[in-house]
């Protein structure tokens, strides 16, 4: 093979393995790797726990605002015969969204978190273990839900249906917990980091929740490159 030969055959590895190289970063820290597997999915999360909510703090800091206070006003309007009303966080992580909840005084109720990832769990125990049993953690993956049908009177899931390649079938499950007229809570992710081919336009965004049974769907910006997206299960 003439030296031509090895230029081009050097080249056209480097570029396969460049791509290649893309392609792994996109999977593992865009998708999180969800889509290599659950093993994989799992083992990133446990490694990422000690800095995830460091990452965080930025977009944690307007919790109260953004997710604590609108879901407790729903919570007072749609469940006003549940005071205690008890809220399901899939993909739980940190417990970011238990702790701030449950450190409104507003709220009075309890919240399961459930994640796939111990190391995550072990960080949201830290968070609730002074809320005592008003939060009950769980090592349980988000399909299917180990709940009765009509359980809770608001399910949350953040950054995380976005990831998914079957939203419908989480869409489903989690209508299947809420009680008539509960409250959803999940976030959408808009592409500002130029990954536009994994987006799920709002229209097609709120299809599919209408496609799953909610209704009331109304999808606001949130941080950076996620909006939040509030629906309602319908009353009977």
């Amino acid at each position: 093979m003439s030296g031509v030969w090895y230029m081009v055959f050097a080249i056209l590895a480097v570029v396969a393995l460049g791509l290649l190289f893309a392609r792994l970063y996109r999977e593992i820290f865009f998708f999180e790797g969800i889509r290599l597997g659950g093993r994989l999915h799992t083992m990133l999360y446990d490694r990422w726990a000690d800095s995830y909510d460091a990452d965080k703090r930025k977009s944690q800091m307007d919790d109260a605002r953004m997710l604590v206070e609108p879901l407790v006003e729903r919570l007072e309007r749609d469940a006003a015969n549940t005071p205690d009303a008890l809220v399901l966080d899939a993909a739980t992580g940190s417990g970011r969204l238990p702790a701030a909840l449950l450190g409104d005084p507003r709220f009075t109720g309890r919240v399961i978190g459930l994640d796939i990832s111990t190391g995550m769990l072990g960080k949201a125990e830290e968070k609730l273990s002074r809320f005592g049993s008003r939060s009950v953690l769980l090592h349980q993956k988000a399909t299917p839900l180990p709940f009765p049908d009509g359980t809770f009177d608001a399910v949350s899931c953040l950054e995380t249906v976005e990831l998914l390649a079957d939203q419908g079938a989480h869409f489903g499950e989690f209508l299947r917990v809420m009680k008539p007229g509960g409250t959803l809570l999940v976030s959408r992710n808009t592409g500002e980091w130029g990954r536009n081919g994994t987006v799920c336009p709002p229209r097609q965004f709120a299809d599919n929740l209408r496609s799953a049974g909610f209704e009331r769907i109304e999808i606001i910006p949130w941080w950076q490159r996620f909006d939040l997206v509030w629906a309602r299960k319908p009353a009977l």
